[in-house]
C-alpha cells in the first residue's frame, strides 16, 4: 500500500512539473515576440524559470547563481531555447 502511495505521488509531482515546463514554454515563445531577446527556460530551486540571456548574464554577475555558472552552461542545461 506504501509503494502504490509513493507512486501516485511521484505521478502527481511529474504531472504538476510537466505543466509548469509547459506554461514556462509558452511565456518564453510570448516574451521573444513581444521584447525580441533570446528566452531560456532554465529548472532553478526545482522550478522552471524563464531569463533572457540578457538579464541571466546580469544575475550570473550579481551573484545570483554558484560559482562558475556560465551562460554557455545555462544554454546547455536549458530545458528549452528561443532562436
Amino acid at each position: 500500500m506504501v509503494k502504490f502511495i509513493k507512486k501516485c505521488g511521484e505521478a502527481l509531482w511529474s504531472l504538476r512539473n510537466y505543466r509548469r515546463c509547459r506554461r514556462a514554454i509558452r511565456e518564453a515563445d510570448r516574451r521573444l515576440a513581444t521584447t525580441g531577446h533570446k528566452q531560456l527556460v532554465i529548472m532553478y530551486d526545482g522550478r522552471p524559470m524563464v531569463i533572457s540571456k540578457r538579464a541571466l548574464k546580469a544575475r550570473i554577475k550579481a551573484g545570483y547563481f554558484r560559482k562558475g555558472f556560465t551562460p554557455e552552461k545555462a544554454e546547455a542545461l536549458a530545458i528549452y531555447k528561443t532562436r
